[in-house]
């Protein structure tokens, strides 16, 4: 009862027309789409086949099963068996809205893991926001905010974790168990007990950056997406816009629209320190090259910036994570979790948590 289904269509922009995919009728939706030429059409069987032959190892739990496919940028395999057609205005769009970089960056794999995992027909949000999801979780958990976990550190049958309060005083708490569960970076500055390969994979990952811009309308736009990808023939920045309204019925009051729009992650770096007027003047630009006069309905906005977006993975760093994963040492009383297992999603995220409670009863329960 925490769930609503979205039922609203994806559409995709071409020469300022919107052509709409009906991802709960996903094949007939592609086929019978004016987006793509017969040409490309018949290019889906190529996706599909190179799709199964992954399919086991796309998983929310991990992605080191899919290195043997981490070969080459979805760019590159889009030019040898795809269509620039199909690229442009389908394959190359959907990397930019799920993950905010091109296809030219990305490895191959992170479009197929999108196609089994998110390109879903039965997708759900959160009633309430997502934030929703976090307030629920803590409500069986005593939570310290402004507590600086400086160290966690196994020493026989505990673990020692040394904290730093809001007021500065340093503490150390004897635990049976931790997970750390916070972007993969900051792990090696906490986790005593990682090996120097770890600690090394770790603090190189690269992390997407966002700059979003949100939008609240003073009337509902008659749009029935509940989310816009972008070729970068209409804009080369602009991942996307999504239609929280359409998303959910309690996303924006009566009447009133909710509006999100994603930018690819090489613009959000440059736009982070400018301003938040100067964010919403160059991304309204973009915004209304996709949807013309959309700035007259606005009656507010708030720029949100991101620091731990997701990882960034071209080509590569499937395999390296393998090799991660096969170094972990899963005895330990400290174990880890977080998205960087797989592609970022909460999906992953959740997945992680739970595998490592898993780890820890079968070793100690």
């Amino acid at each position: 009862d925490q769930l609503a289904p979205m039922t609203s269509p994806t559409a995709v922009v071409r020469d300022g027309r919107l052509h709409y995919l009906e991802l709960s009728s996903a094949l007939s939706s592609m086929l019978g789409t004016k987006l793509l030429g017969l040409n490309s059409k018949l290019h889906f069987a190529a996706i599909g086949m190179k799709a199964l032959s992954m399919w086991r190892c796309l998983g929310f739990d991990s992605l080191a099963g899919a290195a043997p496919h981490d070969t080459e940028t979805l760019q590159a395999y889009a030019n040898r068996a795809l269509t620039p057609e199909l690229y442009e205005y389908l394959v190359n769009p959907t990397e930019k809205m799920l993950y905010t970089i091109s296809g030219s960056e990305a490895s191959v794999v992170d479009f197929f893991w999108c196609v089994k995992n998110l390109l879903h027909p039965k997708a759900y949000c959160v009633k309430g926001g997502m934030d929703r999801v976090v307030t629920q979780l803590a409500r069986n958990f005593e939570v310290s905010t402004s507590t600086e976990v400086l160290s966690a550190t196994e020493t026989g049958d505990g673990v020692d974790v040394m904290l730093r309060k809001a007021s500065g005083e340093e503490t150390t708490e004897r635990v049976d168990f931790c997970v750390i569960a916070t972007p993969a970076r900051d792990v090696p500055k906490i986790d005593r007990g990682l090996s120097a390969a770890s600690r090394q994979y770790l603090q190189t990952l690269e992390y997407s950056t966002l700059t979003d811009l949100h939008l609240r309308l003073r009337e509902r736009p008659a749009e029935k997406a509940v989310l816009i990808m972008v070729p970068d023939a209409t804009d080369p920045d602009l991942a996307g816009i999504v239609f929280e309204h359409n998303k959910g019925a309690d996303r924006a009051p009566a009447g009133k629209g909710a509006l999100s729009a994603y930018f690819l992650h090489r613009w959000a770096q440059q736009m982070y320190t400018l301003p938040d007027e100067d964010i919403y003047r160059l991304g309204m630009e973009k915004i209304e090259r996709v949807l013309p006069g959309l700035g007259k309905t606005v009656e507010g906005y708030r720029v949100q910036r991101w620091d731990y977006a997701a990882t960034v993975s071209s080509p590569g760093h499937y395999k390296k994570l393998a090799g991660f994963m096969a170094g972990l040492n899963t005895q330990r009383r400290v174990q880890l979790a977080g998205d960087y297992y797989s592609l970022a999603s909460v999906n992953s995220a959740v997945t992680s948590g739970e595998l490592a409670a898993q780890r820890l009863l079968r070793a100690y329960g």
